[in-house]
């Protein structure tokens, strides 16, 4: 069963409760396109396999991956980067109150947090993590910010 109380520190989403419904449901695939993992292996506290790499997720006009990663090349502090990709001005629909206006003539805007020490989205982060950036980039689906 299921301990009590217990917390899973890895990244994780709602999403996967998909996921974790088709596993037990006995589905060997998921459908093409589908970012969603089986939480199984955490539920029945199976802390021998990997932690998983990142999160992602979307919907409409934006997308956004959550990875766990050392806070700054000089901390190896492990933070959660939280990078969200929108695709147009109506993208930015429900974006943190912080998140400056969509860039006229641009095709993309792109929003950095750090969730795990700015849970709110209140410190945007893409000015000061170029680097950052660069590393979650190629996490989101193919043809977006890119």
């Amino acid at each position: 069963g299921i301990r009590h109380g217990r917390v899973h520190e890895g990244p994780v989403s709602t999403l996967d409760l998909g996921g974790t419904w088709l596993d037990y449901a006995g589905v060997s695939s998921m459908a093409p396109g589908m970012t969603t993992s089986s939480l199984r292996s955490i539920l029945a506290q199976d802390m021998s396999l990997p932690r998983r790499p990142h999160v992602s997720s979307g919907y409409l006009e934006w997308r956004t991956v959550i990875k766990e990663m050392p806070t700054s090349p000089e901390d190896p502090t492990l933070t959660s980067y939280k990078l969200i990709c929108a695709k147009s001005p109506k993208g930015m629909k429900g974006a943190p109150k912080s998140a400056t206006p969509f860039p006229a003539g641009e095709p993309w805007h792109i929003m950095l947090y750090d969730v795990t020490r700015d849970p709110d989205d209140l410190l945007p982060l893409e000015q000061l993590r170029p680097d950052v950036i660069a590393e979650l980039l190629p996490l989101l689906p193919e043809g977006w910010c890119r």
